[in-house]
């Protein structure tokens, strides 16, 4: 895997990046003014940074409380699990249609994956399905 060299970003680019982060949407007159910048400039350098990949995508940040959905993250901790059976564990996790992301972790836990549900009850059931299939390889839910 080739290893990508730093790039150093100048000040402007860094309040350009802190501009977006608050608001991928704001626009482009509004960050040239935060920035002490002009339009054409500050839309120049928005564009050198997708182009370099420094900027990857802009994506969107749900309120979900107002669609009625609620957010939850588990941590899982393994019990020195064979390939088939993380694989096993993944394959279920990556087939609910609740989990929006599962992400495999170094650290004290293993895996972190994020649910979006209707109901506490709706979340119980995910994990006590969880419990049920894996309870071989699962030694804590949290």
């Amino acid at each position: 895997m080739k290893k990508e060299k730093a790039i150093k970003l100048d000040e402007l680019d860094l309040k350009i990046l802190k501009s977006l982060s608050e608001n991928a949407r704001k626009p482009i007159i509004d960050i040239a003014q935060e920035t002490k910048s002009t339009v054409r400039i500050a839309t120049y350098r928005i564009k050198q940074l997708l182009k370099k990949k420094i900027i990857l995508g802009f994506k969107i940040a749900l309120n979900y409380e107002l669609l009625g959905i609620k957010f939850y993250k588990t941590f899982i901790y393994l019990d020195n699990p064979k390939k088939e059976k993380i694989k096993s564990l993944l394959d279920f996790l990556a087939f609910q249609k609740n989990t929006i992301h599962n992400v495999r972790v170094l650290g004290n836990w293993d895996l972190e994956p994020e649910f979006e549900v209707y109901s506490e009850q709706e979340f119980d059931k995910i994990l006590n399905s969880l419990k049920n299939n894996f309870s071989d390889i699962i030694k804590k839910l949290r």
